[in-house]
């Protein structure tokens, strides 16, 4: 199958850039997942050792955070692999890979994916790896 010629990758993106408009706030995120578990701020502070506070500032978005703040609250918080990628596309720690990609994270980190599901999809990312290797290398026309 040929990419299709609108096919690009995602913008330019850095720590601390605008936000993509499909990309979730981190703070309203954080408030679901522990509202999800019934966890009062106090609790979920202690569980990823951090302050109340600092919880507070971070559900309002008022603060910035590291990849380390995020792993220990999505620690705290018990969450998925794919709860805690989405954490971390919110948190800008990584960088969205566009909608496609992040659906196909998303497939591939999903615990309830079955073994066979899982080796066919990781066959088909190496052969549009490999796809890409090649024209790389032939040197075609950039987009």
């Amino acid at each position: 199958m040929e990419p299709t010629t609108n096919a690009s990758p995602p913008a330019g993106w850095q720590r601390g850039a605008a936000r993509p408009a499909d990309v979730p706030a981190f703070g309203p995120m954080l408030r679901e997942l522990r509202e999800r578990r019934d966890l009062q701020m106090k609790e979920l502070a202690e569980r990823a050792g951090i302050s109340e506070s600092f919880i507070s500032r971070l559900e309002s978005g008022d603060r910035g955070l590291s990849r380390e703040t995020v792993d220990a609250l999505a620690d705290a918080l018990a969450v998925s692999s794919v709860e805690r990628y989405r954490m971390l596309v919110a948190a800008q720690c990584v960088a969205p890979l566009g909608p496609p990609l992040d659906a196909l994270v998303e497939v591939l980190w999903d615990e309830r994916l079955p073994a066979a599901a899982y080796v066919r999809l990781i066959a088909a990312v190496e052969i549009a790896v490999a796809y890409g290797q090649a024209a790389l290398a032939a040197g075609d026309t950039p987009r």
